[in-house]
């Protein structure tokens, strides 16, 4: 997360000029490289963790994981950012859902994942 934030924030307008021409479209572009990835590492914790609950036989946690991020924390801090700063807010809200939701999808899966791996296998009888 730290490395593709360094990546993306240092070399964020020459990467946008890439998609477009139009300087608006560049400036706003590279603005939300230079905001959002602040949260990819916390992201990244969601979509891991989504995984794992799926591979646990837990489908409806991760699918809450998923669902609960997009439309509690995402949209909801989009839209309260982008009333209180513009599209910096919106760009910050993304971020900051991405934070919440990551620390929130760590929080919903350790006491799963341990009670799992805690639970005695047929291979601890033998």
């Amino acid at each position: 997360g730290a490395v593709a934030f360094v990546i993306l924030a240092t070399s964020a307008y020459p990467i946008a000029a890439i998609f477009s021409d139009n300087d608006s479209v560049v400036e706003t572009a590279a603005l939300y490289l230079r905001i959002a990835p602040l949260g990819y590492g916390f992201y990244g914790v969601v979509i891991l963790t989504a995984a794992a609950l799926n591979v646990l036989r837990r489908p409806f946690r991760a699918a809450g994981l998923s669902v609960g991020h997009m439309f509690l924390l995402y949209v909801p801090l989009a839209f309260v950012g982008s009333r209180l700063f513009g599209i910096r807010g919106v760009f910050g809200g993304i971020a900051s859902s991405f934070v919440i939701a990551g620390i929130a999808a760590h929080l919903v899966s350790r006491p799963v994942i341990t009670r799992i791996v805690q639970q005695p296998t047929s291979a601890d009888s033998t």
